[in-house]
């Protein structure tokens, strides 16, 4: 079978026309997605990764000709992603447009990019590849959502750098409906879950011993979160790991002390607001059920279980 070329982009953001590489310039967390595009990618493809927010300029290639491109973007990195498309489409190289902004605005993607992809790429990456190689590339796949059991290992050997936190899912999606937030849209409320024993032993299997739990919510999910905690204190993995969580997790004594015998050091959660007429208008419900009085006594149990808390505003 012949050997194609696979280009992988995580671009970055512009500001004013300059490159904005924020925190993750400083090489935090690795594009894990596009390891899990990889992952899904048949053997006979020679795959590139380039992060662009690592410092990489996706736009010097140094001879590498990719025979495809796919770019993974969200709203705030896809004026980079039209930027590259339209140099390599150029170039004649075609090009696949994914991640959140594609999924919420494909018909935008469209005029940029020889295909948007909307969904999980594990649903449909397989049917782009079949048609470009056959010349027969769609304007638009949709990926859906399925199911997060039987995943390839995501392909980190491919990753262009070293990284501060080594990247990990659990599961996709948050049962919350916040209005400004795009993923409960994406997931149509739905959450993902790989199964319980999967996740442990890919966590076993890493050396890295930092991570980062990229999912929307790890606490969407109790049950599953205690689960995963619980086999990685009995399995005494020894990693230590940030995650993202709803503010009401701090109300659950059994999942922080999970949590905290787990070996998790720092939670992010969206504060949002201390207004509690705004966060009405949000549909927060999540921080409502705290209350706007309560933050502050929030804040102070995730510090009693030994973590630090990252909060975000809007």
């Amino acid at each position: 079978m012949a050997r194609h070329k696979l280009l992988l982009v995580n671009p970055v953001q512009l500001l004013g026309g300059r490159r904005q590489r924020g925190w993750n310039g400083h090489r935090f967390v690795p594009p894990l997605n596009l390891a899990c595009v990889a992952a899904a990618t048949p053997p006979h493809w020679e795959i590139r990764i380039l992060d662009e927010n690592a410092g990489d300029d996706a736009a010097r290639l140094d001879g590498f000709r990719p025979d495809l491109v796919g770019i993974t973007a969200y709203t705030a990195t896809i004026p980079r992603a039209y930027e590259l498309a339209t140099t390599y489409r150029r170039q004649g190289v075609p090009v696949v447009i994914g991640g959140c902004h594609a999924s919420a605005l494909p018909e935008e993607v469209a005029c940029f990019a020889d295909a948007a992809f909307v969904g999980q790429a594990e649903g449909a990456w397989s049917q782009v590849l079949e048609d470009l190689e056959s010349g027969r590339l769609q304007p638009l796949y949709r990926g859906g959502m399925p199911p997060l059991a039987g995943l390839p290992l995501p392909r980190r050997d491919l990753y262009p750098h070293r990284y501060r936190f080594e990247a990990v899912l659990t599961s996709k999606g948050c049962p919350h409906a916040c209005e400004f937030c795009s993923v409960w849209k994406s997931y149509e409320r739905r959450t993902l879950f790989r199964p319980v024993d999967e996740v442990l032993d890919e966590l076993a299997w890493l050396r890295a011993r930092h991570l980062f739990f990229v999912d929307d919510n790890l606490a969407a999910n109790r049950a599953h979160a205690i689960a995963v905690c619980r086999g990685m204190a009995e399995r005494r993995l020894g990693k230590r790991f940030a995650i993202q969580a709803s503010l009401d997790a701090a109300l659950d004594d059994e999942l922080l002390a999970s949590l905290q015998r787990a070996g998790c050091f720092l939670v992010s959660v969206g504060l949002e607001s201390t207004d509690e007429i705004t966060l009405h208008q949000v549909r927060k419900a999540s921080n409502l059920r705290v209350g706007v009085a309560h933050f502050a006594a929030a804040v102070d149990r995730f510090h009693a279980h030994g973590m630090a808390v990252s909060a975000s505003i809007i």
